[in-house]
């Protein structure tokens, strides 16, 4: 099985928009610049949603309603307690002491209804957060910005404000002829070079392999995934693969020696365009047939 040409390619291209609509307040990165998962990019204008987080901020701390009433329904449910026993003997009327203890009830009924309206303050103040924070534009993955469309002071949508490549891991992106359909598969090994002077190779993985291939052209696709912690392997280039055929996870798996990566080619692998080799004899081994003729001179 020969070497292929492929393409290296970010495994995700991201076009970043908004949740909301408005005015663009900043954009904070360019092309070609770095980015970090949950790093803030942009920021749409955002002052009335500030207002409502600060006035919701007050209502949730807001609290003396609730120590009002509960000091209200301590006084009534002290009333009650010293009503009590006169109404056992007779000392307050029956309309008076039903009138003290729906008095302590509604009391009781008031702090509740206030405790309720602070929670219900809480939950406001957690929305008023929830839309601030869809006014700030982050990037959703580690990698680096390819294009920028929009800058401050412009509208935003429904169309996107940056595109951002994410490049580890990496996708290799490689054609094969059908003939050699099912000799590729998942977790087999390959080592990619880009098309650049001096670049080393690197060992991919087989991630995915069309099941339906291209009756036109009689070729199917195979997809690799290439780890580049470093950032370090440009995306958007040319390059050229060698499948190895060893499987497993790549994750602690050593590069293979030139001369075991030699014996291990998917060439040296029965299928339709590989020959099995055989051992070379010794120099001194004579052929079966010589053998036996000699043995019958000899006899």
């Amino acid at each position: 099985m020969p070497s292929f040409d492929c393409v290296i390619e970010p495994s995700e291209v991201i076009e970043l928009g908004s949740a909301s609509t408005g005015v663009l307040e900043s954009v904070r990165v360019h092309r070609a610049d770095r980015v970090q998962a949950g790093e803030e990019v942009a920021r749409l204008e955002s002052k009335v949603e500030e207002a409502a987080l600060r006035v919701a901020r007050l209502r949730a701390k807001h609290e003396v309603p609730v120590a009002l009433r509960k000091r209200a329904a301590e006084l009534s449910e002290r009333t009650r307690s010293r009503h009590a026993p006169l109404a056992h003997r007779s000392a307050v009327s029956v309309q008076e002491m039903d009138e003290i203890r729906v008095e302590a009830e509604i009391a009781e009924l008031q702090v509740r209804d206030e405790e309720e309206n602070l929670r219900i303050a809480r939950e406001e103040l957690r929305r008023a957060r929830a839309v601030m924070e869809r006014r700030v534009i982050r990037s959703p993955v580690d990698g680096v910005v390819m294009e920028r469309f929009k800058t401050a002071g412009e509208f935003v949508e429904d169309e996107p404000i940056l595109k951002i490549a994410k490049l580890d891991p990496l996708h290799v992106e490689v054609i094969l002829p059908v003939d050699y359909l099912g000799r590729v598969q998942p977790f087999m090994k390959a080592e990619v070079t880009a098309s650049v002077p001096g670049s080393p190779a690197h060992i991919a993985e087989v991630k995915r392999v069309d099941v339906v291939a291209d009756a036109a052209s009689g070729t199917y696709g195979v997809q690799l995934v290439l780890p580049n912690p470093a950032q370090d392997i440009p995306a958007g280039l040319r390059c050229e693969i060698a499948f190895i055929g060893t499987e497993g996870s790549l994750t602690g798996v050593d590069d293979l020696p030139a001369a075991a990566a030699g014996t291990k080619r998917i060439a040296d692998q029965p299928g339709p365009a590989a020959t099995e080799q055989q051992p070379p004899a010794p120099k001194d081994a004579l052929p079966v047939l010589d053998a036996q003729r000699v043995g019958l001179l000899l006899g």
